[in-house]
This record gives structure tokens, C-alpha cells and sequence, in this order.
């Protein structure tokens, strides 16, 4: 690979809390790493790739926003790793409310 950015919109790096439905019932979490098309969510819940699931973002002042997406990937990790590497889920955007993409377009306006 020769080291350039492969991917079609830009990632920021953002943390916000989230809660999200999975079988088991309502998770807790933190969306990081966003973008126009997805997401990562800070959690050590299991999901299977091609799971729809539905997140609820809280970012104030706003109304909570539902965003249904798909499980692309899952990344584990050991509680030893601590911050060197977080667990949690790779989420494809299927919908999101106007109110997320306006939160990217102000994170491009500031970089």
C-alpha cells in the first residue's frame, strides 16, 4: 500500500454518547471516528457483521438523533491493551438526520 488515504469521505475524529439496540437489549457506547457514511462505536458488545442495528446520538444542544446503520466489522480487544487499542463496531450508515451530516460539515469547516 503506499501509505494515501484510500477512503471516499473523510474521517474526524469526535466523541459522543450513544445508546444502541442490539438482540440482547439496549447498549451504551460512544460514537468516534465519523464520517458521511459511517461510524465506529466505542463498546465491548458483540455484533456480527450484517446486523441492522438503530443508534441514538445525544449531541447538545440538539435532539437526539436515530441513525439505523449496518455492522461492517467488529473489533475486540483485551482488557490488558487498555487505550492502545478500543473495542467496539464498524457501522455503515443506512439513515441519518440532517442534524449529523451538519455536525461533519462543521468538523471539515474547522480543520
Amino acid at each position: 500500500m503506499n501509505g494515501t488515504e484510500q477512503r471516499q469521505y473523510k474521517r474526524h475524529a469526535f466523541r459522543l454518547p450513544c445508546t444502541f439496540v442490539l438482540p440482547e437489549g439496549e447498549q451504551v457506547g460512544f460514537v468516534t471516528n465519523v464520517s458521511a457514511r459511517g461510524f465506529f462505536v466505542q463498546t465491548r458488545c458483540k455484533a456480527d457483521a450484517g446486523l441492522q442495528i438503530l443508534v441514538t446520538v445525544q449531541h447538545e444542544p440538539d435532539p437526539p438523533m436515530l441513525i439505523t446503520g449496518t455492522v461492517v466489522r467488529q473489533r475486540r480487544s483485551h482488557r490488558s491493551m487498555g487505550a492502545m487499542s478500543q473495542p467496539g463496531i464498524g457501522v455503515k450508515i443506512d439513515t441519518a438526520p440532517e442534524s449529523f451530516y451538519r455536525i461533519i460539515l462543521d468538523l471539515e469547516e474547522k480543520e
